[in-house]
């Protein structure tokens, strides 16, 4: 990280002193690029969704220059729940991205409460409306961390049950 300006070097340090430094990894390629993995605060709570968020730094920040911001992977995020989380980003920005400080810890900080908000809307991958919690008996969270409601599911199986009858049948039909 020597390349880095000593102002941005420190700032970077205190993000991965927040968020850890297996969270955290630094591009120097071309730009500099710090890369978060984001997790939802969620207590005893169930984390449905991540983020890895890019924020690349240009010649000139802080001060001159505003960090760009994108997110590299997710996992679990709707295309409204990425969109919110750029927005909150853009949002931010919009008003304190040209911070003499830096703005790098408080960007991610509302990224992560968009990230949060996005983990208590997760969607039904079946009829795509809001869940709830994921505590509630009337939501299914899978292995693999889709969230279904519990009516929706009973019905999708239900129709695959049903449809691999009618499959049998016509097999049987036709000898």
């Amino acid at each position: 990280m020597s390349q880095l300006p000593e102002a941005v070097e420190s700032e970077v340090e205190l993000v991965k002193a927040i968020y850890g430094d297996e969270a955290v990894d630094v591009n120097l390629d071309r730009d500099a690029v710090v890369l978060v993995d984001l997790q939802p605060r969620v207590g005893q709570g169930t984390a449905l969704v991540s983020a890895t968020v890019a924020l690349r730094l240009p010649d000139g920040y802080p001060g001159q220059a505003m960090p760009e911001v994108c997110v590299e992977r997710s996992r679990g995020l709707t295309d409204s729940g990425l969109a919110s989380l750029l927005s909150a980003a853009k949002t931010f920005l919009q008003s304190n991205g040209l911070a003499e400080e830096g703005c790098l810890c408080p960007l991610l900080e509302e990224v992560s409460e968009a990230l949060d908000q996005a983990n208590d809307e997760s969607e039904c991958l079946i009829c795509l409306q809001v869940c709830g919690s994921v505590t509630d008996a009337s939501v299914v969270h899978a292995p693999c961390d889709h969230v279904f409601h519990a009516t929706c599911l009973g019905r999708w199986a239900e129709l695959k049950i049903s449809e691999a009858r009618e499959a049998a049948a016509d097999k049987t039909q036709s000898l």
